[in-house]
């Protein structure tokens, strides 16, 4: 054999696999679907969340969510004003978790153009903070959050902002 630390390696991992799911029997929740008013997306928008890492009380996930705040533009038509809230969470907890974020917040909004006052969209990137509350079962279920959430837009304004979300981790 001409590798056998190698060899030996393989084996440990895999009996170590093997003895730790022994131990495993209730499966974590990965996925997180909620829906937040105000918050990262603007006044309300839909979200998912997957976790990336799941170690002990620690959890860290990415998040990617839909927004909106008009539906309508300044001429009564269908042209909604987009959010697409980008981030990464950690929380610390069992079941009542300590969360911090960092992310994006992509705007996509009608307006009317300076020149010809025709419709135009406006589009920017803006930064943001979340620091909150976070109920959440690691085996799943319920999702509450509330949560502060400082937007910093590209202009260097900072704003203060807050966010409630309820849904389901599955």
């Amino acid at each position: 054999m001409k590798h056998p630390q190698f060899t030996t390696l393989c084996l440990l991992i895999f009996f170590y696999k093997s003895a730790t799911a022994q131990f495993s029997t209730r499966k974590s929740a990965s996925n997180a679907f909620y829906i937040e008013a105000l918050g990262m997306g603007g006044y309300g928008s839909i979200n998912y969340e997957r976790l990336l890492l799941n170690k002990k009380q620690w959890h860290v996930g990415v998040r990617l969510g839909a927004g909106t705040y008009r539906l309508r533009d300044f001429e009564t038509n269908l042209n909604p004003d987009i959010t697409i809230p980008l981030a990464f969470n950690a929380y610390y907890g069992n079941v009542h978790h300590l969360e911090i974020g960092l992310g994006q917040t992509i705007t996509s909004i009608v307006k009317a153009s300076p020149v010809n006052f025709k419709v135009m969209r406006e589009n920017s990137v803006s930064s943001n903070f979340n620091l909150g509350y976070r109920y959440q079962k690691n085996t799943g279920g319920l999702v509450f959050r509330v949560n502060y959430n400082p937007i910093i837009s590209r202009d260097g304004l900072f704003k203060n902002w807050y966010g409630v979300s309820l849904g389901y981790a599955f």
